[in-house]
């Protein structure tokens, strides 16, 4: 996140976006684990998500301008296709890799591709709206 920010042309964006990411991350990820869809593992603050987990949210938004910065000029729906089908990937990969435990099933799943439909366009909408109120690309 360090090197990043500092080769950054946008560091100012790119931090309002890192924590609009880590507040909507530590409450996605602490109700799917509130709700028994995933269990995390790691060092947390009382129930909420891991820390790790908090570190890969900021990580993500930090390509919303940068690699995935495309999805900004593109209709919400196909951030919230690929929130619906990339979203309970990772976290079924982060349970194959030992991160996790998450239960496969069919409203497990489904609960985790409507989280992600709704949050993809939610993160794309902020990155537009703060690329327009943004001044500081220092």
């Amino acid at each position: 996140m360090g090197i990043h920010l500092f080769f950054s042309k946008s560091r100012m964006l790119d931090m309002k976006l890192g924590l609009v990411s880590l507040l909507l991350g530590i409450l996605i990820d602490s109700g799917l684990q509130y709700f028994s869809v995933v269990s995390f593992y790691g060092w947390a603050l009382g129930a909420l998500s891991p820390f790790w987990l908090w570190a890969l949210w900021v990580i993500f938004a930090l390509t919303l301008n940068s690699s995935l910065a495309f999805l900004t000029t593109q209709p919400l729906i196909a951030s919230a296709l690929l929130g619906l089908v990339f979203g309970p990937v990772t976290y079924y990969a982060g349970a194959k890799l030992g991160a996790a435990d998450l239960e496969a099933s069919l409203s497990h799943v489904l609960f985790l591709a409507v989280v992600w439909m709704l949050a993809m366009p939610f993160l794309v909408m902020t990155t537009r709206q703060l690329s327009l109120t943004t001044k500081d690309n220092t």
